[in-house]
């Protein structure tokens, strides 16, 4: 008997990458991601697009430089006054193809991160390792991040993106640096084997990190930024990577780029600006684009922040912040109301806004302990902890609920604006975005089903502990981790999380943190709802009396 080796075609793998990396949208938050995972603290994402398209006009050394490629040009590009070289507006098909394929050859990507950056083991054992378990098995990262990826194909991002890719990158506590390079057209020759495709890996003494991306790049902005984040403490660009890809496999136009910025906005939670600072540019929109600004939001009407411990009792600590009634306009008779006598809707409560509450699962799911015994325990225990940040803001304000309710004043269109960025309730895990829980316009916006139960009560806001909140006017982000919360993994299209039990408990403990919320809003809603009727009596009998006499 003898022993028969398996073998990999290259183009197989590249296939497997490509279903993994499925668009070019995917691809660049995949190789985001890994400068997080690199310890990075900032990420700069340049699009070096000006010839995206054929331009109009073209330079005198632009023509000459560019007719040498290209004999096509002399044909289409023709002599102004002014020393320069215009389009004309009728090509043959075959020609305009080719023109706009010489043009948008010229376009590079560019991903830089201040991170760890990699030395030669690292490129040979791990970067040149399909499939590597590293982030699997070694899960946090030196400043104590807990790395994001775990597939090992996150390389495969580069495939998506361009035939060609570039890596420069110099590793920490050294000046040798190294460049690798590859051409991905290899994995498609003929019989070619996973083993037998080759990179190339340069070193590169005597390198000064900071000059390679300025050398490299050549945009103001970029020495600007670097400028900026090198005026902070402990902020500096002395090692890290560089990733270039070019021959780009996309039309990477302004409303492309301009989508890959807003999907960069929502990738992080807002509570992690100030630890990863993503900068996105594009050489053909100079005034556009810039720093990446998803800080937190304070136009809100309440915010409820619940943390989920998974400790011996199951508690949940709930943090609500009032922020809807104007304390000095406030009707001060509403607390000789009996509800509002009492903790947490009592005068001093709600002039500070914001209160504490402990609840357990237990107080969520009574019954749950006798109905299941030990099986409760394990249930929740397999839930994990995790923390939910919930923000409710109105989108509209009537004079009338204004007056009744103490309501202070909003700005819709303010509103409006950041609700079509970051609205609906979102899941992070290990500082990134699981889509597309959240999103707009996809039928996972309302995941947690609030316009359904809300539409089965439809009650006004004044009846107490009977009214719903309306998804259109939530916002929200649900932390959830590898480490922690092992049983919610991600579907094997890597849309969503697996709907099974832990994840459909998970939306039940989310929906009755909402609950503690629209309660407590009903409950002072119902009590002003009642002060005004009883203010209304009392005016109604004082002018039936002067009428009367």
């Amino acid at each position: 008997m003898s022993k028969v080796e398996f073998t990999v075609s290259a183009r197989t793998v590249r296939l497997i990458g490509r279903e993994n990396v499925a668009n070019a949208e995917g691809a660049i938050i995949e190789l985001v991601k890994n400068t997080f995972d690199a310890d990075a603290k900032n990420c700069i994402v340049y699009f070096d697009n000006k010839y995206n398209t054929p331009p109009t006009v073209l330079s005198k050394e632009e023509f000459e430089l560019f007719s040498l490629e290209n004999n096509s040009i002399t044909q289409v590009y023709h002599k102004n006054l002014l020393s320069s070289f215009s389009l004309t507006e009728k090509m043959e098909k075959d020609i305009e193809k080719e023109i706009t394929s010489f043009f948008r050859s010229k376009s590079s990507l560019y991903i830089i991160d201040n991170g760890e950056g990699m030395d030669n083991e690292i490129i040979r054992n791990r970067w040149m390792h399909i499939g590597t378990d590293f982030k699997l098995n070694d899960i946090y990262t030196p400043k104590g991040r807990i790395r994001s990826g775990a597939k090992g194909i996150g390389r495969f991002a580069l495939d998506r993106l361009g035939d060609n890719g570039e890596m420069i990158t110099l590793p920490k506590n050294t000046n040798l640096g190294y460049n690798w390079k590859v051409n991905w057209s290899d994995f498609e020759k003929e019989n070619a084997i996973i083993g037998k495709v080759t990179a190339d890996l340069f070193e590169i003494k005597a390198m000064n990190f900071k000059e390679s991306i300025i050398s490299t790049i050549d945009d103001q902005r970029i020495k600007d930024v670097i400028k900026e984040i090198e005026a902070e403490k402990n902020n500096q660009f002395k090692n890290g990577t560089i990733l270039k890809v070019t021959n780009l496999r996309d039309n990477w136009n302004e409303k492309n780029v301009r989508r890959i910025f807003n999907s960069l906005e929502i990738l992080t939670p807002p509570d992690g600006q100030n630890e990863f600072v993503i900068h996105l540019f594009s050489n053909s929109q100079p005034k556009e684009f810039g720093k990446i600004d998803n800080s937190n939001f304070n136009d809100f009407d309440y915010k409820v922040q619940a943390k989920y411990l998974n400790d011996k009792d199951k508690n949940i600590e709930i943090t609500i912040e009032r922020n809807e009634i104007d304390w000095e306009l406030l009707d001060k008779n509403i607390f000789k109301e009996e509800d509002m006598m009492k903790f947490p809707f009592d005068s001093k409560t709600l002039k500070k806004k914001s209160f504490t509450l402990n609840k357990s699962l237990y107080d969520f799911f009574p019954g749950y302990r006798e109905e299941l015994g030990e099986l409760a325990d394990e249930k929740f225990n397999m839930l994990g902890k995790f923390e939910f940040n919930f923000y409710f803001l109105k989108r509209a304000l009537s004079s009338i609920d204004q007056a009744k309710f103490f309501q202070k004043d909003i700005s819709k269109s303010r509103r409006d604006n950041w609700y079509k960025k970051f609205g609906g309730i979102r899941i992070f895990r290990d500082s990134f975005r699981v889509r597309p829980f959240g999103e707009l316009n996809s039928s996972f916006y309302d995941w947690l089903a609030l316009g359904e139960r809300q539409a089965v009560s439809p009650a006004a806001v004044s009846r107490k502990n009977q009214w719903r909140t309306r998804p259109y006017n939530v916002a929200g982000n649900v932390h959830i981790s590898r480490i922690f919360n092992l049983e919610l993994q991600d579907k094997s299209s890597r849309e969503g999380l697996q709907e099974n039990e832990t994840y459909n408990l998970l939306r039940d403990v989310l929906l009755k943190i909402i609950k503690v919320f629209e309660d407590d809003r009903s409950t002072i809603a119902y009590n002003l709802d009642l002060l005004h009727t009883k203010k209304n009596k009392i005016k109604e009998a004082i002018d039936k009396a002067r009428d009367e006499n």
